[in-house]
C-alpha cells in the first residue's frame, strides 16, 4: 500500500492528475457478454444457412462484389481474384485467353464473362474440337446476322486438342479473313486452353501464328485443388439441380465430417470430376445429409469406373452444350427449339435453368 502511494505521489508531483476506478459492475458485464454471444450464434447460423444453400443469391452476392458471378461461389482467395479479374476484361475487344486445366468448366465461365456485357442478349457461340469447321462457324454467324448491330463472342473450348486445319481457321476467324472475310459482324474471341501455353508450344500443340495471338489478354482460371472453400457450395448446388431434375425433391446438407472430406479431395479432374462424383453420390440414394463415409464412397466409385462408365457421364455433361448450341442457331427461340428436340417448353426451360 505504501509502494502504491508513493507512485501516485510521484504521478501528481508531475502534474499528473490522480485517477480513480470505478468499481466493477459484474452483471452489467454479464448482460453485456450475453448480447455479444447472441449476436455470435446470430451470424454463425446465417453463415451456415448461406454454405447449406450454395451459392449466394443474385442479390446478396451483387452486394458483396458489385456483381453476379456463379461459375464459382468466390468463398476462396483465388477464385475471388479471378472474377474479379474476369470483371476488370469484360469490355475486351479482340481476345480474351482463359487458361486452366483439363476439367474445367469454361462454358459457365464464359456465361458469367457474357452476363458482364451491357448487352444482355449478346449472343455467344461455342465450338469444340469436335464441332469448329468453317461451314457450322460461317453458318451459326450467319444466322445471327437478324441481330442487327449486335457484338458476337466465339468461344473455342480445349484449343490444344484443335488440329492444325482448326487452329488456322482459328486465326482467319481472330482476323475476320478467309472463310469469315464477309460475315460483316463485329467479332471477339474467348480462347480456352489447358495447359501452360509457352509449353503447349514446344509441345507443338499450338501453332506458332495463333500463339502470337493468345497472349493480348490471358487470365488463369484456379483448379478446383486451390479453391476448396468453394467446392461444398458447388456440390450443393449441383445436387440440387440434379434432384429437380430427377424429382427427387432432395435439399442437400452437409454435417461436419462431409464438408471437411470434400475440401480434402484433391479433384485433379475438377469440375467434370465434381459433376461426377455429385452423380455418384445421388446414385448412392445417400438421402439429404452429407457425410464423410459417403463422399469417400462416391470418390472410390469414380476412381475404379470403367472407361464405359466415364463415357457415358462425359456424354451427360455433352447434353447441356449440344441444347445450348442448338438454341444458338434457332436465335433463342424456345417454342422452335423444343419442336426440334421433341420436347415441350416448360421441360426444356427446366432443363436449362
Amino acid at each position: 500500500t505504501t509502494t502504491k502511494r508513493n507512485r501516485l505521489g510521484v504521478l501528481t508531483s508531475d502534474g499528473t492528475p490522480p485517477v480513480f476506478l470505478k468499481p466493477l459492475n459484474i452483471f452489467s458485464l454479464l448482460e453485456r457478454t450475453s448480447v455479444l454471444i447472441q449476436q455470435y450464434k446470430k451470424s454463425q447460423q446465417c453463415a451456415e444457412q448461406t454454405e447449406q444453400h450454395g451459392i449466394l443469391s443474385n442479390e446478396a452476392q451483387y452486394n458483396k462484389m458489385g456483381f453476379c458471378f456463379n461459375s464459382f461461389p468466390c468463398r476462396s482467395p483465388d477464385s475471388l481474384e479471378f472474377a474479379n479479374r474476369l470483371y476488370q476484361c469484360k469490355e475486351f475487344t479482340s481476345t480474351l485467353t482463359l487458361v486452366g486445366q483439363a476439367g474445367t468448366h469454361y462454358r459457365s465461365i464464359c456465361e458469367d464473362l457474357r452476363g458482364f456485357s451491357r448487352e444482355q442478349a449478346e449472343p455467344f457461340i461455342y465450338f469444340t474440337p469436335s464441332s469448329f469447321d468453317s461451314d457450322a462457324a460461317c453458318a451459326q454467324l450467319e444466322a445471327l446476322k437478324l441481330q442487327a448491330g449486335s457484338r458476337v463472342t466465339c468461344v473455342l473450348i480445349e484449343l490444344e486438342r484443335m488440329n492444325d486445319r482448326q487452329q488456322l481457321l482459328a486465326c482467319e476467324l481472330i482476323q475476320a479473313v478467309g472463310a469469315f472475310e464477309q460475315i460483316g459482324l463485329k467479332l471477339r474471341t474467348v480462347f480456352c486452353v489447358n495447359g501452360d501455353i509457352d509449353v503447349l508450344l514446344e509441345e507443338g500443340s499450338i501453332d506458332e501464328n495463333l500463339y502470337m495471338l493468345l497472349g493480348i489478354s490471358e487470365i488463369e482460371v484456379p483448379p478446383l485443388s486451390a479453391c476448396s472453400h468453394d467446392i461444398p457450395p458447388m456440390v450443393l448446388q449441383l445436387m440440387t439441380k440434379l434432384s429437380n431434375e430427377r424429382g427427387l425433391g432432395i435439399r442437400p446438407r452437409f454435417d461436419c465430417s462431409g464438408r471437411k472430406a470434400l475440401q480434402q479431395l484433391p479433384l485433379n479432374g475438377n469440375f467434370a470430376e465434381l459433376s461426377a462424383l455429385v452423380t455418384q453420390i445421388l446414385e448412392l440414394d445417400a438421402g439429404a445429409v452429407i457425410t464423410s463415409s459417403i463422399v469417400n464412397q462416391a470418390s472410390r466409385h469414380i476412381a475404379a469406373c470403367s472407361p464405359r462408365i466415364l463415357l457415358e457421364q462425359y456424354l451427360t455433361l455433352c447434353q447441356r452444350e449440344y441444347i445450348l448450341a442448338a438454341q444458338q442457331l434457332l436465335q433463342r427461340d424456345h417454342t422452335q427449339l423444343a419442336n426440334f428436340l421433341g420436347t415441350d417448353s416448360a421441360s426444356l426451360s427446366e432443363f436449362l435453368n
